[in-house]
């Protein structure tokens, strides 16, 4: 493309802002932003003026690519050339500064991109929904983000934009990531108080929040408020519910709770996940002949294919029950189903040979776990493979999978690290 823009213009054919823009994105989506900007150069210098739609398509290549920095001087361009020709004036456009704002916090320059929406604001330029949701969605420290979010949506008021669902469920997200369900739970109240719906993602992110701090009675509450408004959960919802009381130490409630998602009482049905919640909860209570029944209805009668999660999380159980032969039998079928043992399949299966005195089957266990490619190198594993071998026989597996001299094995042999490793 370049090639034929430089041919017509040699030929005295004059290119049109089209053309040039062309050019340039194409030079931009190849990571050549010296290029790109060369282009631009060459336009003004042949006296076409770069225009908004210019700019813009420009802008979204670098702020996909995270490209902060080049995206800044772009913007610093567009807002030098009055908003480009024809394109409404005025410097940089609505879209063009969302652009860079949202590309900074991405890159983790909240300063600078809220710096960028007080001077979007000085030069006269209106922020819209999309720039106080992407302020609020990504605020910094966890601990100091719902306070914050709740500012940013002050600050939309004052200029007279109106909240959407989506401000208010990012306002929920940051009040789940601080682990503030309680807070969350009025901010559902706020919305309605403003004329504006809780959805479904709305009602989810609150009983998210509850889940991860172990309350599952006012989740469930949570989806009552929901379902009484006519909005019908979906299963991510409802494998929500389930961790929260898993989290509360309550299984047995977990599992009737699937029962009922599995008789359709709930709605949508469960999935890998939701039998993974209840069956690895189980497992880790001892309870591994139930968390057994419930893989058996999952593969057999719902035709579920599980993950390695869910092998992982029977496998632990029955090896940390001294079934190590079922263990093992969980262990040949997933390779077989082509999944790929890590970390947290080798290291309850390395204890379980450990507490057996199954030297032989840790040994092989090792042997696969650091010859593969690339080797499972988890410190967690390597000492439960040193105390079932010894550190002479963990030496001579990682001799034979060439691996020893890796730092984390020099950790488990008892060494420092290689330098400069």
């Amino acid at each position: 493309a370049a090639g034929a823009l430089q041919a017509a213009r040699d030929a005295g054919l004059a290119p049109t802002v089209v053309t040039y823009a062309s050019v340039a994105k194409g030079h931009a989506m190849r990571g050549e932003y010296e290029a790109a900007s060369g282009v631009l150069d060459q336009m003004e210098a042949d006296g076409v003026a770069p225009n908004v739609p210019t700019f813009h398509a420009l802008l979204s290549v670098c702020a996909r690519a995270g490209e902060a920095d080049e995206a800044l001087a772009l913007l610093r361009r567009m807002e030098a050339a009055g908003g480009g020709g024809g394109g409404g004036g005025g410097g940089g456009s609505t879209l063009a500064y969302n652009l860079v704002i949202g590309c900074l916090l991405r890159r983790d320059r909240a300063a600078e991109a809220e710096a960028l929406l007080h001077s979007m604001h000085a030069a006269g330029v209106a922020p819209d929904t999309v720039t106080f949701s992407s302020m609020i969605s990504l605020s910094p420290g966890a601990s100091t983000a719902p306070a914050r979010a709740a500012e940013w949506l002050g600050a939309m008021k004052q200029l007279g934009l109106q909240p959407d669902a989506q401000c208010f469920n990012k306002v929920l997200a940051c009040c789940a990531r601080a682990r503030l369900p309680e807070l969350a739970d009025e901010w559902l109240d706020k919305m309605e108080a403003a004329g504006v719906p809780p959805n479904l993602v709305s009602y989810s992110t609150t009983i998210a929040a509850y889940a991860k701090t172990a309350q599952p009675d006012e989740a469930a509450a949570v989806l009552r408020r929901m379902t009484a408004r006519g909005i019908a959960p979906d299963t991510i919802l409802l494998n929500q519910l389930l961790e929260s009381l898993v989290r509360a130490s309550r299984p047995a409630q977990a599992a009737a709770l699937l029962s009922r998602f599995r008789r359709g009482e709930l709605g949508p049905p469960p999935d890998c996940c939701s039998y993974t919640i209840v069956l690895s909860a189980l497992a880790r209570e001892g309870d591994v002949a139930r968390a057994a029944s419930w893989f058996r209805t999952m593969t057999a009668e719902d035709g579920i294919a599980p993950d390695l999660m869910c092998y992982n999380g029977l496998i632990r159980g029955f090896a940390g029950q001294g079934e190590l032969d079922e263990a093992m039998r969980l262990y040949d079928r997933l390779r077989r189903e082509g999944l790929s043992p890590d970390e947290w399949t080798y290291g309850p299966l390395l204890d379980g040979a450990r507490a057996a005195r199954a030297s032989r089957l840790a040994r092989s266990l090792g042997a696969q776990m650091l010859g593969r490619s690339p080797p499972v190198l988890s410190s967690f594993c390597l000492v439960a493979l040193r105390r079932s071998i010894g550190a002479s026989g963990l030496r001579a597996v990682c001799r034979e999978c060439g691996v020893l001299d890796q730092p984390a094995v020099r950790q488990a042999l008892g060494k420092a690290p290689l330098q400069g490793a």
